[in-house]
């Protein structure tokens, strides 16, 4: 695991591993060079189908497929990613995947990113913020 992932993103404690899901075993690591909006990648790391980090030498983020993306639009209506499209990056939008699909992620990352969202002041995390005050969050 990439350590510039830090605590939001890859945390994997025992008990990540026993509140998490089977599925977060199966995040595989790669070296690849997709283009990403900062930069060639170094390394990604597929989360579960369409949803994939990339690792660049200055930053990175999450990409979604099309698919993964929809499901995003109908959570989050009006949101619209910093970097653009299906990329979410790794500071503030990162968290907006996670809550999307809380079964790919730990109870620790979907916790992270929950109490991350409800700091936000930027208005363009409205949408996330009230999907949570309505309950979003499991």
């Amino acid at each position: 695991m990439h350590k510039r992932l830090g605590y939001y993103v890859g945390v994997k404690t025992e008990t990540d591993l026993m509140n998490g899901p089977a599925e977060m075993l199966a995040r595989t690591e790669i070296v690849c060079s997709t283009a990403t909006p900062w930069g060639r990648a170094e390394s990604c790391i597929s989360y579960a189908e369409g949803i994939t980090f990339y690792v660049t030498p200055s930053h990175g983020g999450f990409h979604l497929s099309a698919a993964r993306m929809n499901i995003v639009r109908a959570l989050f209506r009006g949101f619209v990613t910093f970097a653009g499209g299906p990329w979410f990056e790794e500071d503030c939008d990162y968290c907006v995947v996670v809550l999307a699909f809380q079964d790919v992620f730990t109870s620790t990352e979907v916790s992270a990113a929950s109490a991350a969202m409800r700091c936000q002041n930027f208005p363009r995390y409205e949408c996330v913020r009230a999907w949570l005050n309505a309950g979003g969050a499991q």
